[in-house]
């Protein structure tokens, strides 16, 4: 599961660059969009305090982990052009 966690936190600051790369005209037009965007992740894959809950089963952690760094990757994408 470690690894899961790892791969999401490497592509979850990959994303914080792009963002802030971004121009701050774009980040002001963007910026409800990325609201909605993070509160449909959640929605979908499941919070990230679950995936580090140890009350959580470990398979359920895996896969919030998963399905959060799939969406991660994906709006990576789509911010920096390369969708």
């Amino acid at each position: 599961m470690k690894s899961q966690q790892k791969k999401f936190e490497s592509r979850d600051r990959e994303l914080n660059q792009v963002w802030k790369s971004l121009p701050a005209s774009a980040r002001t037009a963007l910026k409800q969009e990325q609201r909605v965007w993070v509160t449909k992740k959640e929605q979908q894959c499941g919070k990230l305090s679950d995936a580090k809950s140890e009350a959580i089963p470990a398979e359920k952690r895996i896969s919030i982990y998963k399905c959060q760094l799939e969406m991660t990757i994906a709006r990576t994408a789509y911010l920096d052009g390369s969708e």
